[in-house]
């Protein structure tokens, strides 16, 4: 077992594979776990903070070491107007529940209290797999 107690700040030079970790975001959020690359080589982490989707965490002779966060179900909320979006983001985080942004949608993790929300006000949404990427640094509680 390869310990890792933090990422790597560069590469070297070009290597011949890339070889992923995949681990779900409640995961990556802990600073002690341990992993099982693509190719079987076992990761022990005891980091200071928590390492971030696409982050490159150790390099071989033959490889780059990359973490990769799993998709998770999700709702996405396709945002018309301005009054619309922080409406509905207003409500979300009063919720006190994470939320990533885009131009024109949002995505929150998925939870009955959100689908109940949508409903009460007829908040359009979707259900969809894709990588969940909050903000970080902002806390939120599960339920």
């Amino acid at each position: 077992m390869q310990l890792i107690q933090q990422p790597l700040a560069s590469c070297d030079s070009p290597l011949k594979s890339t070889v992923y970790l995949i681990s779900s975001r409640s995961q990556l959020q802990k600073r002690i776990w341990r992993g099982v690359a693509e190719d079987g080589k076992v990761f022990g982490f005891d980091l200071e903070e928590p390492l971030r989707h696409n982050q490159t965490f150790y390099q071989s002779k033959e490889s780059t070491y990359i973490i990769q966060q799993e998709a998770e179900a999700v709702y996405r909320v396709d945002l018309k107007t301005p009054k619309q979006a922080a409406e509905t983001a207003w409500m979300i985080g009063n919720l006190h529940f994470s939320a990533s942004f885009s131009e024109k949608s949002l995505i929150v993790p998925i939870d009955p209290a959100l689908q109940n929300l949508f409903t009460e006000h007829s908040i359009a949404y979707c259900r969809e797999t894709t990588v969940f990427l909050p903000p970080k640094g902002r806390i939120a509680h599960q339920h």
